[in-house]
């Protein structure tokens, strides 16, 4: 008799794999997991990218406030002016210092050694010590106020204050105290007085930050003018820096009991990111 080797009610079952509503239940809890880790896991890395935004953006700031402190603490005594420009804009103007001395007080004009106010004056002898080269440099004695200063300054016969661009200068190397010749006698500080601490400064000519949103310009190389210009038609002029959202420009001029006192506001934004940065410069405003 044959033995069968299969159980007759035994039933094998099939391997089975999972079934749609498994794998739609699965995907739907790791899409629920997705969401919830992904912000807890990626904040740091947003808040790290943001943090590096905000550092780059305070650096450029600081950066163009060293700038213009450089320019603005070497200014000419009541050479700083500002304006606004639109809703958001300033702009800054100075004459920068190419270098500065005492000058000894005389009533000869005659004596190549001092210098006469109010009497036409060619040579005199300058306690500072003067560039080897002059380029265009123009003498100040006395600026009173920014207005009298920068009339004299963009007149083609300035009085009293400035020597015009006509006229050049030479100098003479004799240690401590340089002889200045000017190449036409000036008549300087027409009511005689001289200045009140006799100092003498030359500048090339003014300068300008111009803040125009987004971009803060440095200009140079152009003409004064009687009104301060809003975009200098300089023949050089480089970015400062840029991503500036709005900026702010004052200035409250020096008294006897302080120097002048600048104060710059800048507000940068990248990337939703924004700084606002304050800054506030000492300006020597004595003539």
């Amino acid at each position: 008799m044959a033995v069968s080797l299969f159980h007759p009610k035994k039933r094998f079952k099939l391997v089975q794999g999972f079934s749609l509503i498994e794998l739609v239940l699965v995907i739907s809890l790791l899409g629920i997991l997705v969401a919830v880790v992904t912000p807890i896991i990626g904040r740091p890395f947003t808040m790290f990218k943001d943090q590096q935004t905000r550092s780059s953006l305070i650096d450029r700031a600081q950066s163009a406030f060293s700038h213009i402190a450089r320019e603005a603490r070497r200014a000419v005594p009541n050479s700083v002016r500002v304006k606004t420009i639109g809703a958001n804009g300033s702009a800054l103007e100075l004459m920068p210092i190419s270098f500065a001395g005492r000058y000894p007080y005389g009533d000869t004009p005659s004596d190549d050694l001092t210098l006469t106010p109010n009497q036409l004056d060619n040579n005199f002898s300058l306690l500072s010590d003067i560039p080897s080269s002059l380029t265009g440099e123009r003498l100040i004695v006395n600026p009173v106020n920014t207005t009298l200063l920068y009339n004299a300054a963009a007149s083609a016969v300035p009085v009293g204050i400035m020597t015009p661009t006509s006229t050049s200068l030479a100098f003479t190397d004799n240690g401590n105290q340089d002889k200045m010749t000017l190449s036409s006698a000036f008549k300087f500080d027409t009511l005689g007085i001289g200045s009140p601490t006799r100092r003498i400064f030359a500048t090339q000519g003014p300068i300008s930050y111009v803040c125009a949103p987004p971009n803060l310009t440095y200009y140079r190389g152009y003409a004064a003018s009687v009104a301060q210009p809003s975009a200098p038609a300089a023949t050089n002029q480089s970015l400062v820096t840029n991503s500036i959202e709005s900026c702010q420009f004052s200035y409250a001029n020096g008294v006897a009991q302080r120097n002048g006192l600048l104060t710059l506001v800048l507000t940068l934004i990248e990337n939703g990111e924004r700084v606002r940065l304050v800054e506030q410069i000492h300006v020597e405003n004595t003539p």
